[in-house]
């Protein structure tokens, strides 16, 4: 009987832990106010590690504390969670894991070198395709094992496209992209193998050099709440080709954005990516890979 007394306890502290709310402290209060529509409960993605003095917290079926536990996560295990109007915010693990944490449970782990982003990977030892991780962006290089296919957060909407310009806006930033023709004098042509290439005037590779360029990227320009910032042109020198038909702009944060191009499109073997990820205005990374 003792021991039935014991379990019964034990059980009903394991399935309220997360209805103790006033004892957790340093609660993080998220300030994105910004991402907020009134057609969606949800802002957007966001990292986040666990705040639970058990060094673990649980994951509900449902928003609510009375729903079946789906599992656990533990301490240092990163999450994705969106924020919502109430307290409890949808989380997925990098494991797949899905459901509900009470959102004093959560830290707000989002740091400027940090994105959230869906991969493929080129690793023949890796069976699994699509999947969500959280990617360290100094961590990219040319031997990362895996392809980014796109990244999880909110697109800036595209206004106007011409020929030689793109621009995205919303409130308070604006993203303004131009080409212009390529200008051989502006390069060099060296014999590589047999094959013409094209190589910046300092011998370094181009992207898109094969293809018989016909563009460059002139300017990248950055409006965020009236301070214009400006991508120097030594970082796009070498991306030939610049495409406006699959250019997006990801706002991360009111204060992070990150710029996804393709160049070359017409030549597979030629074709690249690039990531531009800025921070207040600073580049932060830039990013190229071969495209799929």
């Amino acid at each position: 009987m003792t021991r039935m007394v014991f379990i019964y306890i034990f059980l009903a502290f394991f399935s309220c832990k997360d209805k103790e709310v006033s004892k957790v402290n340093n609660v993080v209060h998220v300030e994105d106010t910004k991402y907020y529509s009134p057609n969606n409960e949800e802002y957007t993605t966001k990292i986040g590690l666990i705040n639970d003095p058990d060094g673990y917290t649980n994951v509900r079926l449902k928003p609510d504390s009375e729903s079946l536990v789906v599992g656990t996560i533990s301490k240092n295990e990163y999450f994705f969670y969106t924020i919502s109007n109430s307290n409890w915010y949808s989380v997925k693990t990098l494991k797949g894991l899905k459901g509900y944490v009470h959102k004093s449970r959560i830290n707000n782990a989002n740091n400027n070198k940090q994105i959230c982003a869906t991969i493929n990977s080129i690793d023949p030892s890796d069976s699994s395709y699509d999947k969500d991780t959280i990617v360290n962006i100094n961590s990219l290089n040319k031997k990362t094992p895996f392809l980014i296919k796109e990244l999880i957060y909110p697109r800036l909407n595209q206004q106007e496209k011409s020929d030689n310009t793109i621009l995205f806006s919303e409130e308070d930033i604006k993203i303004e992209i131009s080409k212009n023709e390529f200008n051989l004098d502006d390069y060099n042509v060296v014999n590589d193998g047999g094959n013409l290439s094209v190589k910046t005037k300092e011998g370094d590779g181009v992207y898109g050099g094969y293809a018989n360029p016909k563009y460059i990227i002139q300017s990248i320009v950055i409006t965020l709440y009236k301070e214009v910032f400006n991508i120097s042109s030594k970082e796009f020198y070498n991306l030939l080709d610049p495409s406006f038909e699959k250019v997006i702009v990801y706002k991360k944060s009111n204060k992070q954005i990150i710029i996804s191009m393709t160049g070359a499109d017409n030549n597979a073997s030629e074709n690249y990516n690039v990531l531009f990820v800025l921070d207040k205005g600073e580049l932060l990374k830039k990013y190229v890979y071969l495209g799929f």
